[in-house]
């Protein structure tokens, strides 16, 4: 009887130590698995501000073709304008020409 009580504690102990060692062969792949998680949530939110960062760097490259642009229009127009008035007195001036010699000529 004391031999069989003996080879039962034995058998417990035994899975007792297996129990231990599962636990413990648990514990380490949950925090492998949380390691795993917790880096990949650093890799998407790296993904995320890069991905803002990209998104911002275009916007400004192409704010600032569109400003260099406006900027050459509003150069293109100050000169047409300006040829314009050039051409306005240069036709009054003409045109004033025209109306002396025409009166000067019915003198």
């Amino acid at each position: 009887m004391k031999e069989i009580a003996r080879d039962w504690e034995n058998r417990l102990r035994s899975l007792e130590e297996k129990i231990r060692t599962v636990e413990n062969e648990s514990n380490q792949i949950d925090n492998e698995i949380k390691k795993g998680l917790d880096k990949r949530e650093r890799i998407r939110i790296e993904y995320l501000e890069e991905e803002t960062q990209v998104r911002n760097r275009l916007q400004e490259e192409e704010s600032q073709r569109y400003a260099l642009k406006i900027a050459a229009l509003q150069t293109r127009l100050r000169e047409v304008e300006e040829t314009r008035e050039k051409l306005i007195r240069r036709n009054q001036d003409l045109l004033y020409e025209i109306e002396k010699t025409e009166s000067n000529s019915n003198n």
